[in-house]
């Protein structure tokens, strides 16, 4: 297991390994123990989460816009 956390947080980062191994340590004792032991996976409080990254208004209008473009491509395809 060692060789495997390193490896992992190189492949996928250190947030998305914290949250597997998070997940598994419901059910597996090793995990368990790697969350309990390393304190890179410790279970952040809401104190020192960041804040959540908010979209723009003009941004999410965009998104819209461009879904309604996608969906009316989509129905002109179909031939409706």
């Amino acid at each position: 297991m060692q060789g495997l956390i390193p490896e992992a947080i190189d492949k996928f980062g250190l947030d998305a390994v914290r949250l597997m191994a998070v997940q598994y340590s419901v059910a597996l004792g090793g995990f368990r123990r790697l969350v309990a032991e390393d304190e890179r996976f410790v279970i952040p409080t809401r104190a020192t989460l960041p804040p959540p990254v908010r979209a723009s208004a003009a941004d999410q209008e965009a998104k819209r816009a461009a879904r309604r473009e996608r969906r009316e491509r989509e129905r002109n395809k179909r031939g409706r």
